[in-house]
């Protein structure tokens, strides 16, 4: 890059490059040279982006529905035309088939609509016959309504379906358009195919994570701007502007706008200390401002200071009794009292701030600026301390490079969050480091900021990361797309100002479909019973808990002393108290901390399920499998009991039945059932072999299987008829909702579908995640008429509503359809209409 560089500029006289030129150009061009490295960065998504859906299709049968489309496609055939040697033989295959199916579906439709307007011309060659005799003509009426009614509805069901289509393959690159075209098929059609389609969009979304989204503020006619670091930096929970000569401010989580009163000056700013109330005042038509008042919110033009005012020319960020202010380019700051204006102590030098906080109560600044040195052609960080109470430097923080600063509001240590390298916790007072939290993220950090619970929130232009000093990243990033600037907000949610010059708030911890969620660690197991959950960590010996899922309060649940050591298989919470289910066979039962009970299944646990108070066992004596046992026991906590225990050979798990009695699947496939005496019941083959999850519906008295590898099987314990469920993913969660109308799948990649049993298809995606929680079945609560589900390092409750769904979608995207994109996506001659009311 420096050598690039030092061919731009030369010495007049000897034509050789001198260092000082050499040291403008690479200061001149670095934005240039950093450019070409994102492009880079760009080429080899885009190669990683191919590589993974090339494995997907290669994995699935090259499936057509695994095939790139839309932006994806365009940039993977762009990388195959300029750099088609790293793409290896499949990848190569998988894009040009890609290609293939795109010209193939866009032959389709052009036949489509040449074979509509053929039916078209024959209506009216049909109708030319009006003069013909009475009866004639009627019969032929008749016979063109008919006709041009049949067309209307193909042409209706294949615009419907274009729509549908197109939402999915827009889910990828374009998710707010994914969610809009899926509401306008909805609108169109409202059914459980358009509402399968909100459904898919919303669980793909990327941004799910939306709670508000504004248009700004504009100012007056012939007034200029404001940049938005400058009015969202000291307050990011309230826009403020000058409009029309009036002070105007709006809160950026409600929406609602107030009025301040007259301000000195059509065009200006105006910003204000959230906890104390003060606002200063700058007004001009220049970009350097003319004028500046101090006061307060409720009147923020109380006391002109332009006279006693010799700093920089705006306030950009303010707390307790002080105010710093920096110039436009941010090389040079200056420190102010509150209350009068003056200045505190010299300007402050720094080249290229690209960061700065002030600690809450105005002890304290903290600047962030890059140094650019000319020996290594890099730019590295330093965040520069300052004494706000007399305006003196303290000390500096070197850093390897840029990222963004901030004060922890309850401990006033100094939190430097540096890209792709760590977040670092320091003393204030002397500057020392106290905590050093590895970050792996790459993209621009622009803002952090520490929520109510002590996480730390960083906020680059690309993703949010929640981090715990202690341990790291909490969760996945959330990914952000076409931002512009972004702000942490004392909350924990984050301001993102869109290149549009939308602002949106988002929540990291809020999803679409979430109701409510509690956080469970990689490795938890989770079992649900009225309202509470029972979890414990499968990788730890340490106590297990009980959650409430209304309050997300938890519980400890105590292990004895003879059972410390002992695996634990299951934690059911009970009124007041719990069973925990240990692998050697033991039962549990204590209540209000106060062991009652045990049982004990002689043998040890291979697997088992819960349903009501029964639970069935399947208990193995030895290795061999020849000599299992199911065991049904009742763990009703005012009468506990063992009720029979038969041998039954190579069981590969079990679920009470609605009788009371207990189904019983042998590895096999033949599921066998018994009554609550033990009796045999009936016998019949299932085709469902290696069975690993199993769960009942009590109103249609299906079960839910799932197999390895073939998927989901549904059976039919009366009649013994079998359903092979279309997908064949490997499965860890299973669970029958609205009378067994809907079964909940969740994937072993963490996903969670609903899928229509009535129908025999899909109902939509629920949640596109990362990672399962095995054999943690899922929990419909009939009261709220949603599902509880454990995935992706989560307890979730997500509502099965569709119009919930509808509702949740335009309330994410905020905004119809522009008419740019209804001439581009939206069939017919329909004019522009909202498809949310």
């Amino acid at each position: 890059g420096a050598a690039r560089l030092l061919t731009f500029d030369h010495d007049a006289d000897t034509r050789e490059p001198t260092v000082e030129v050499a040291h403008e150009a690479l200061i001149q061009h670095w934005p240039r040279f950093r450019h070409w490295v994102r492009d880079a960065g760009d080429s080899l998504r885009v190669r990683q982006q191919v590589a993974a859906a090339a494995s997907v299709w290669a994995d699935h049968g090259r499936d057509d529905g695994d095939l790139a489309r839309g932006l994806r496609l365009e940039s993977a055939l762009d990388l195959m035309a300029t750099e088609p040697e790293v793409l290896d033989q499949v990848e190569r295959e998988f894009v040009a088939a890609s290609d293939r199916l795109r010209t193939v579906e866009a032959d389709a439709q052009r036949e489509r609509a040449e074979r509509d307007r053929r039916a078209n011309r024959r209506l009216q060659g049909l109708l030319a016959g009006v003069g013909l005799l009475l009866v004639v003509a009627l019969v032929a009426g008749f016979f063109a309504i008919g006709q041009r009614n049949d067309a209307r509805a193909a042409n209706t069901e294949a615009e419907l379906a274009k729509l549908i289509s197109d939402s999915a393959a827009a889910t990828a690159d374009d998710s707010e358009l994914a969610i809009l075209l899926a509401l306008e098929a909805h609108r169109r059609s409202p059914g459980p195919a358009t509402e399968q389609a909100v459904l898919n969009a919303l669980g793909r979304s990327e941004i799910d994570t939306r709670v508000a989204i504004f248009d700004p503020i504009e100012p007056a006619e012939g007034c200029p701007a404001v940049p938005a670091p400058r009015i969202y930096n000291n307050d990011p929970l309230i826009e403020r502007r000058i409009v029309d000569g009036r002070f105007i401010s709006r809160d950026l989580t409600s929406g609602e706008i107030t009025d301040h009163g007259i301000a000195p000056a059509d065009c200006g700013a105006w910003v204000a200390d959230p906890i104390t109330g003060t606002a200063i005042v700058s007004v001009g038509d220049g970009p350097v401002p003319e004028r500046r008042w101090l006061g307060t919110t409720a009147n923020p033009a109380a006391t002109e200071i332009t006279e006693r005012y010799d700093g920089a020319p705006f306030p950009v960020v303010m707390a307790g009794d002080r105010f710093a202010a920096g110039n436009p380019n941010g090389s040079e700051w200056t420190v102010h009292d509150v209350a009068t204006g003056d200045q505190l102590g010299p300007p402050i030098a720094l080249e290229g701030t690209v960061n700065f906080d002030m600690h809450p109560r105005g002890e304290h600044l903290a600047l962030m600026g890059e140094v650019f040195e000319v020996e290594n052609a890099m730019g590295i960080g330093q965040v520069l301390v300052i004494d706000a109470r007399t305006g003196s430097e303290l000390y500096t923080i070197p850093t390897e490079s840029l990222g963004a600063v901030t004060f922890d509001p309850e401990t006033g240590e100094i939190l430097v969050a540096i890209e792709g390298v760590a977040l670092r916790t320091y003393d204030t007072a002397s500057g020392e480091l106290i905590a050093d939290t590895p970050l792996s993220g790459s993209s621009e950090i622009r803002s952090i900021g520490v929520r109510p619970d002590g996480a730390v929130v960083v906020v680059s232009l690309g993703q949010i990361d929640v981090v715990d000093r202690r341990t790291g990243p909490i969760r996945e990033p959330v990914e952000l797309r076409d931002a512009s600037n972004v702000f942490a907000r004392p909350d924990g949610t984050v301001l993102v100002v869109r290149v549009d010059g939308r602002l949106e708030v988002v929540d990291p911890d809020e999803r679409s479909l979430v109701e409510r969620e509690w956080l469970v660690p990689d490795g938890t197991h989770v079992s649900i019973n009225d309202r509470q959950a029972g979890a414990f960590n499968l990788f730890r010996l340490d106590s297990p808990e009980v959650i409430d899922l209304r309050t997300g309060e938890r519980t400890a649940v105590a292990i004895a002393d003879e059972d410390a050591d002992t695996p634990i298989n299951w934690v059911y919470p009970e009124e007041s108290g719990s069973w925990t289910i240990f692998i050697d066979g033991q039962l549990v039962l204590q209540r209000d901390g106060v062991f009652e009970r045990r049982l004990d299944a002689n043998g040890f646990i291979v697997t088992g399920t819960r349903f009501g108070d029964l639970m069935g066992l399947v208990v193995a004596t030895g290795e061999d499998p020849a000599t299992d046992r199911v065991v049904l026991v009742d763990l009703d906590p005012d009468d506990p009991q063992p009720l029979f225990d038969i041998d039954a050979p190579f069981a590969s798990t079990v679920h009470p039945s609605v009788d009371g009695g207990l189904h019983v699947l042998g590895v096999n496939g033949t599921l066998t059932t018994y009554d609550a005496s033990g009796a045999l019941v009936s016998e019949f083959d299932t085709g469902a072999t290696d069975v690993n999850i199993i769960t009942l519906d009590p109103t249609t008295k299906r079960l839910a299987v799932g197999t390895q590898p073939s998927g989901v099987v549904l059976i039919d314990t009366i009649t013994g008829d079998t359903e092979q469920l279309q997908g064949g993913e490997a499965v860890t969660n299973l669970g029958f909702a609205r009378y067994g109308s809907i079964l909940v799948i969740t994937g072993a990649d963490g996903t969670v579908r609903l899928w229509d049993v009535e129908r025999g298809a899909s109902a939509g995606l629920v949640w596109d995640g990362s990672g399962s929680v095995p054999s943690s079945p899922s929990w419909y609560d009939e009261e709220t008429d949603s599902v509880w589900v454990a995935t992706s390092g989560l307890l979730m409750e997500i509502p099965l509503d569709p119009q919930l769904w509808v509702d949740e979608a335009c309330e994410l995207v905020g905004r119809s359809l522009t008419q740019q994109e209804w001439d581009t996506w939206i069939p017919g001659d329909d004019a522009p209409q909202s498809a949310c009311s």
